[in-house]
């Protein structure tokens, strides 16, 4: 059975962007809580990467704070919240590209078992189909030649899908998790498999309508990683609101427990995930003193997932 993760930096439980040494006990607690892995991100939070390429003296030194670590790893790349950085859908910016390969190489550099990739979008907003499929196109590649370099890293590169922002108001297929099954299943690449992010289908789902639980079953054999997270399935738009205002309100992607939110994620999980991917929770770094009662609930969850061989008997017998 694959591990439980926790998402440690941006998206989770921040230790600060100077140094690093405070990462060394929090990796300590988070494998004295039972956790098997931890997710470091994102990426340019990190002060690592300059230019499109890793800076020796900061690499040198997070390998420094990361060494004997007790918990294993995985790495969320330097795109998050914006198109601007690690975009492989922008066709105009070489840095882009460099910027991921450089993510991937940190992942080698650390060993991490996972490179998450936030899915891009195209450089032009409100690009015509055309200029969309240009942009599709290039990713597949861009992707492609990564998943070549991760397996001889033995890296899986997961594809999270996002969700809408003001920013990202531009392309609904970048929403739709079948989409984003398809454009992975035309990559066709062993290591390139999706990051389902559950907090972020759901709000999709909430905003444009589609069937959130119908999509996850449709991609889950697909899914190599999960990133763990509820809300309440109200979109914010507005990106510069406070992130303290936008939970009292209850509104976004609220990085919750499992649990205290709407998500159905009782049913997310009765899907059979073949790659068995590492389940990271993000929660917000307030809810660390939960952290257990998390890692307790997505136990619970990881333990109703079918096992592909009944799911393959059941087919047979039907």
């Amino acid at each position: 059975m694959a591990g439980i993760g926790i998402a440690v930096g941006t998206g989770g439980v921040a230790w600060g962007q100077a140094a690093f040494a405070p990462l060394r006990p929090l990796l300590a607690e988070v494998a004295t809580l039972g956790y098997s892995h931890a997710e470091l991100g994102s990426v340019k939070s990190l002060g690592v990467i300059v230019g499109g390429q890793l800076q020796p003296q900061r690499l040198t030194a997070l390998r420094a704070a990361l060494e004997g670590s007790p918990v294993r790893l995985t790495l969320h790349g330097s795109a998050v919240s914006s198109t601007l950085v690690g975009n492989l859908m922008d066709v105009a910016g070489p840095t882009q590209r460099a910027i991921v390969a450089a993510d991937l190489a940190l992942a080698a550099a650390i060993g991490a078992e996972v490179l998450v990739y936030h899915r891009g979008m195209p450089g032009i907003p409100y690009a015509d189909s055309d200029a969309l499929a240009l942009a599709l196109g290039a990713e597949r590649d861009a992707l492609r030649a990564l998943g070549d370099e991760a397996g001889r890293h033995g890296i899986r590169i997961a594809v999270e899908n996002v969700h809408p922002t003001e920013t990202r108001l531009r392309h609904q297929a970048s929403f739709d998790l079948e989409e984003l099954g398809e454009h992975v299943a035309r990559i066709g690449h062993p290591q390139v498999g999706i990051c389902l992010d559950t907090g972020h289908g759901f709000l999709s789902s909430r905003f444009y309508g589609f069937d959130f639980l119908a999509q996850v079953r449709a991609i889950a054999p697909l899914v190599n990683h999960i990133h763990l997270t509820d809300n309440l399935g109200r979109p914010l738009m507005a990106e510069d609101m406070d992130p303290d205002e936008s939970l009292a309100l209850g509104l976004g992607d609220l990085h919750l427990l499992p649990g205290w939110g709407a998500i159905p994620l009782t049913e997310v999980f009765r899907n059979p995930f073949p790659y068995e991917p590492i389940i990271t929770l993000e929660i917000r770094g307030a809810f660390l003193p939960h952290a257990g009662e998390a890692l307790a609930t997505t136990r619970a969850l990881q333990a109703t997932i079918p096992e592909r061989s009944a799911v393959l008997a059941q087919g047979v017998s039907a």
